[in-house]
């Protein structure tokens, strides 16, 4: 996920926007993003898979069925709908690029008000 999320990131660099989303378990793109950011669209395992959360703890996914990746419209990698920040915080919070951008806005007003 954070590779598809890498190649995003560097098309938008050189694009000015993000790839074509991608929602289909055979991906094609009329904008060169599969081949010329990514040697081929990655297939996930299936199955049960263990995390290790950003707060060390592991958290083990069962009967994990999704087999594609997806791309949004915000450039982010999405396995069964949902962000790699979904999986690494066990799952509860979703951190969408706009929940994100709110987060860090309201930090540096509390940050702000302090000085």
């Amino acid at each position: 996920m954070r590779t598809i999320d890498s190649a995003s990131t560097l098309y938008s660099t050189q694009h000015g926007q993000y790839p074509d989303t991608i929602s289909s378990a055979n991906p094609s793109t009329s904008d060169g993003f599969i081949t010329n950011f990514l040697a081929n669209w990655p297939k996930p395992d299936t199955g049960t898979f263990i995390i290790v959360e950003n707060d060390g703890t592991n958290k083990t996914y069962e009967n994990v069925t999704a087999t594609y990746y997806t791309l949004n419209d915000q450039g982010r990698a999405l396995y069964n709908g949902h962000t790699v920040e979904w999986y690494l915080s066990g799952g509860s919070t979703d951190y969408t690029d706009n929940n994100l951008v709110t987060a860090i806005s309201q930090f540096l007003l509390i940050c702000l008000k302090k000085v």
